[in-house]
């Protein structure tokens, strides 16, 4: 038995007439975007916090987002009320937003309010994505000064067999499947399961065949022009190609097993299927999150950043892990990491605790 691919452009949930009158109030109050000047990206901002909620109302606040492209690396709320909330305020104030979900944000609830299982739920945030106008597919950016950088979201998900690492034997622990959440909080359609290499498949399978979708994301909108399901050729015309995902598409971005409080997490963290499809890709910069550590290194002529907001236990716990260069979101500071600017390219590299070990 074979679990069904998911479209992921499903009508909105509501009934056709106020599924329409959402869409006209939508395109009606989206502005027109001034001349993108950077691009941006965080991850894991986890606004089930309400301090994480507070930190992103100040920073939509700011008068730069408006002219700013903001890569959004999932993990955003495990609340389908809460992440609307959240997309609605990211999307009235950046000029742009790119989207792909965490596992956090797949988690279903036990009496089905928001979707049967965890497929239910992943196009019940398409659905929400498509009616505020935050993108979930590949596009080109017009930058200001005559710049396009290609801006490619992949979807993914972990599965166990990732961790290559030998166990640590000397740590009597749990296993991830014993301690990991993911396992309880999400329910999938037979025969895939959490953890499993036919998930993580699954998943990768989605990024193909959206060319129709990026067409309708890009209708009437200044500055974007769709790409085709053909990434090779993704680079023609672009300054740069920038890939992002939610997931870890290589082990080597995770500190060494030996270093982590609990061993097995390494089982719960990447994609192969993402690995090899970025590799593929071969992107100036990736953008990756939720192991929770500030990133920034090159591996196989890849560049590959997280910035992850993370929850206020860890920003109070560990800071110097979360910071990457001056993104530094213990201090207050109120800015995402920028990934690309209309007039520099993209940054020179920036420090970060784990990956300068």
């Amino acid at each position: 038995e074979k679990a069904a691919r998911p479209r992921l452009t499903i009508a909105d949930p509501n009934p056709p007439g106020d599924r329409q009158e959402r869409r006209s109030l939508t395109r009606k109050g989206m502005r027109a975007s001034p001349p993108f000047r950077r691009i941006c990206a965080i991850s894991d901002i986890h606004t089930d916090h309400a301090q994480n909620f507070a930190w992103l109302k100040a920073l939509a606040a700011c008068p730069s987002c408006s002219d700013s492209v903001l890569l959004l690396g999932g993990d955003v709320s495990e609340n389908l009320a809460r992440f609307e909330a959240t997309m609605a305020l990211l999307s009235s104030s950046f000029g742009a937003v790119f989207f792909v979900p965490g596992n956090h944000d797949v988690w279903c609830r036990r009496d089905g309010s928001e979707g049967a299982d965890s497929s239910a739920k992943l196009a019940r945030l398409e659905s929400v994505c498509e009616s505020l106008g935050v993108l979930t597919t590949p596009q080109r950016v017009a930058l200001a000064g005559g710049e396009s950088v290609a801006v490619v979201p992949l979807l993914s998900f972990y599965h166990a067999s990732f961790d290559t690492e030998p166990d640590v034997t000397r740590l009597r622990l749990p296993s991830a499947r014993a301690s990991v959440s993911d396992y309880k909080a999400t329910r999938w359609p037979r025969p895939l399961a959490c953890g499993g290499e036919p998930l993580a498949e699954w998943f990768d399978a989605l990024n193909d065949g959206r060319a129709d979708c990026a067409a309708m994301q890009a209708a009437g909108r200044t500055g974007l022009t769709p790409l085709g399901d053909d990434l090779a050729g993704a680079r023609g015309g672009c300054t740069a190609v920038i890939s992002f995902s939610h997931f870890v598409p290589r082990i080597e971005l995770v500190p060494e097993k030996r270093y982590l409080v609990y061993p097995p997490l390494m089982q719960a963290v990447g994609s192969r299927p993402l690995g090899r499809r970025v590799a593929a890709l071969q992107p100036d910069v990736h953008v990756f999150g939720h192991t929770h550590f500030g990133w920034d290194d090159r591996v196989d002529g890849v560049r590959y950043v997280q910035a992850a907001l993370a929850t206020p236990h860890e920003r109070a716990r560990r800071p110097a892990s979360l910071a990457v260069g001056d993104f530094r979101p213990d201090t207050g500071s109120l800015a995402p990491l920028c990934v690309f600017d209309a007039s520099r390219g993209l940054p020179a590299p920036r420090r970060a605790a784990w990956s300068d070990h």
